[in-house]
């Protein structure tokens, strides 16, 4: 966790949001493969803490202008490709509930490790048939 910005030197704390924001912009790019929600939740904080980092740039206030630009397009590429591939998983779970149903049913019955193993396995063979 980052340290408060009041016990930061002021070069530093002009400079905390462009940082920060580079930061969850690559976050949101590795979370965009490897769990697509957590992407597009990243992505937003990126793009937010960037065009913060860009402002106080125009205003003189901070001098990474590199890192925020960074992190701004790494969190909008995060957050438009976490978005869509939420979206797609939303779409195709809709269009088919019986997949849902079972796999929830299955899950719900499952009591031991192997019982759970054999529900991911089914939920992975589904998913990869489609």
């Amino acid at each position: 966790m980052a340290p408060p910005e009041e016990d930061l030197p002021a070069s530093a704390q002009r400079n905390l949001a462009g940082t920060l924001g580079l930061a969850f912009g690559l976050l949101s790019l590795v979370f965009m493969a490897l769990v697509p929600p957590l992407g597009l939740l990243s992505g937003v904080v990126a793009t937010c803490l960037a065009l913060i980092g860009r402002a106080r740039i125009r205003r003189g206030e901070a001098s990474n202008r590199g890192q925020a630009m960074i992190g701004l397009v790494c969190g909008v590429i995060g957050l438009l490709a976490s978005g869509a591939l939420v979206i797609d998983e939303a779409v195709y779970l809709a269009n088919h509930p019986a997949l849902v149903h079972s796999i929830s049913e299955c899950g719900a019955h499952a009591r031991t490790a192997k019982a759970r193993s054999l529900c991911i396995q089914s939920l992975t063979k589904a998913v990869e048939g489609r």
